[in-house]
């Protein structure tokens, strides 16, 4: 077997075991069950869905998304995330060395499920975030990480949490305040350091923004309508995370504009 074989085995195999866990912490999440829930069930029924259901994508295709008991058939999520998933630890661990590829596979992972959840329930669980805090941990542990600038992340992170609370200390929303937003912010910041961190929350504020206002035209414009921030934080994260896991210096060439 040659040593690209042995890479893209490896790329599928950890994208796999890492889609498997984000099912299994997603499903019960949305659900709002127990995180201890083992069997696929169906949405409509409660029935136990068969083996073929731990592979959502092989499981959409043979069954067209659809409960073998009562037929309801379900979204195409499931097998998305996990295609999603196992897709981006193939290219991390075909373009990257096996720390980095790991790294980026397990925040790939952590980061989505936010995304996810975020937008479908306005939640942002611990254990992602925890994901988060340990693969900055590990990565300062291991030299890839300086931990003056994950601390210098840190502070930069407390300032933009601030801007997002203090608006709603004054309009004070009806679903909340974001504190899963914050949680998020300081974690991704610890990784991120504190130059990446102005670029990724400077990218997430204005794509937010950017959505905020086009949604204004259909949902109506009101400092009270609330907007997930967490997706873009994330999508935001994994642009500039990518981009320092693929260039060496790619925060001198952010901040010399050269490229």
């Amino acid at each position: 077997m040659s040593t690209f074989s042995i890479i893209l085995l490896l790329g599928i195999s950890v994208g796999y075991i890492l889609a498997v866990f984000l099912r299994h912490l997603i499903n019960p999440l949305s659900a709002d069950n127990s995180l201890k829930l083992k069997e696929i069930v169906c949405a409509s029924c409660g029935a136990k869905q068969g083996l073929g259901a731990k592979f959502p994508i092989y499981s959409y295709l043979r069954y067209q998304g659809r409960c073998t008991a009562c037929g309801h058939k379900d979204t195409v999520m499931s097998p998305l995330l996990e295609l999603l998933t196992i897709l981006f630890a193939i290219w991390a661990f075909t373009q990257l060395d096996f720390f980095s590829a790991t790294q980026m596979s397990v925040l790939f992972f952590a980061l989505l499920g936010i995304a996810v959840l975020d937008i479908t329930k306005w939640i942002i669980p611990n254990i992602f975030v925890l994901v988060i805090v340990m693969t900055a941990l590990i990565a300062i542990v291991g030299g890839d990480l300086s931990l003056i600038h994950s601390l210098g992340g840190l502070g930069v992170a407390l300032i933009v949490s601030g801007l997002m609370l203090l608006p709603q200390l004054i309009s004070k929303p009806e679903s909340g305040y974001a504190f899963g937003d914050v949680k998020m912010s300081l974690a991704v910041a610890l990784w991120l350091g504190w130059i990446l961190s102005v670029y990724v929350f400077f990218l997430a504020s204005i794509l937010a923004f950017i959505t905020w206002i086009i949604m204004g035209f259909f949902q109506g414009f009101s400092a009270r309508r609330p907007l997930q921030f967490g997706p873009f934080v994330a999508l935001s994260t994994m642009v500039f995370g990518i981009g320092r896991a693929m260039d060496p210096q790619f925060i001198t060439h952010l901040l010399t504009f050269k490229f």
